[in-house]
This record gives C-alpha cells, sequence and structure tokens, in this order.
C-alpha cells in the first residue's frame, strides 16, 4: 500500500450543513420575501403619491406634478434597511442568490414597477371621473 493513498480525502465529501437542494429553497424563500416586501412597499408608495396641475408645462409639455413626501422617503429608506438585514441574514443562513447585484437591480425595478401601476390607474380614474365617464 502507498503511503500518500491514506491521507487522502475522498474526491467527494459530503457537504457540511446540508446539500445544494437546501440552498435553493432558502434562495426561494428570500427572493420571495425580498418581492412581497418590494411590491408592498411600492404599492404603499403609489397610494400615497399626491398630484398636482401647474399652470405652466416644463420643457416636455407637462403640467402634472406627483411627489410621495416624507412617507414616501421613508418607505423608501425602509426598503433599502430591509433588503441589507435580509441579505445579511440569508448570508449567514447560505442563501446567497439574493445578495447577486442582479437579484438586487430587479426587485428595485419591481419596486419601482408596482407605484408606476398604482399612479397609472390612479390617474385614469380621476381622468375618467374629470370628464364625467361612468364606468
Amino acid at each position: 500500500m502507498r503511503p500518500w493513498n491514506t491521507t487522502r480525502t475522498p474526491a467527494r465529501s459530503p457537504p457540511v450543513g446540508g446539500g445544494p437542494a437546501d440552498a435553493a429553497s432558502q434562495d426561494v424563500v428570500f427572493l420571495g420575501i425580498e418581492a412581497l416586501l418590494s411590491v408592498g412597499i411600492g404599492l404603499a408608495m403609489g397610494g400615497r403619491t399626491r398630484f398636482r396641475t401647474v399652470g405652466t408645462p416644463d420643457g416636455k409639455g407637462r403640467t402634472m406634478q406627483s411627489r410621495t413626501g416624507w412617507v414616501g422617503a421613508g418607505l423608501w429608506i425602509a426598503l433599502i434597511v430591509v433588503r441589507i438585514g435580509l441579505d445579511v441574514v440569508g448570508a449567514h443562513l447560505g442563501a446567497h442568490l439574493p445578495t447577486s447585484t442582479g437579484v438586487i437591480l430587479l426587485m428595485l425595478a419591481v419596486n419601482r414597477a408596482a407605484p408606476a401601476l398604482v399612479v397609472d390607474q390612479r390617474l385614469q380614474h380621476d381622468a375618467r371621473t374629470a370628464r364625467g365617464m361612468m364606468v
């Protein structure tokens, strides 16, 4: 028997703390939590948006302005803080996919799309009621 064969470890040792299936399920759970958080905060920001019409249009001919105010800024900060917290907890639990740049950008895009949908629906509803149309 050769002495160097006795000290070698097997080519495939079992993973410590679970296999790839456990990591994938943790990734899916954290992605789901982050998606729900992004959509929920986005919908809240869309609901808090206030509109006003100005007399003189800007350079592109727009006369409608919108803002979410301090509550919207607080929701945005809360989204960032919770997102960082979920990344830290997820990394400690073995979920590494939610910390990737692509997923972070995707969740921010989801967050920005949610208020856009709410604002679009509110503007369409306001335009219909202003004209007196029945829906």
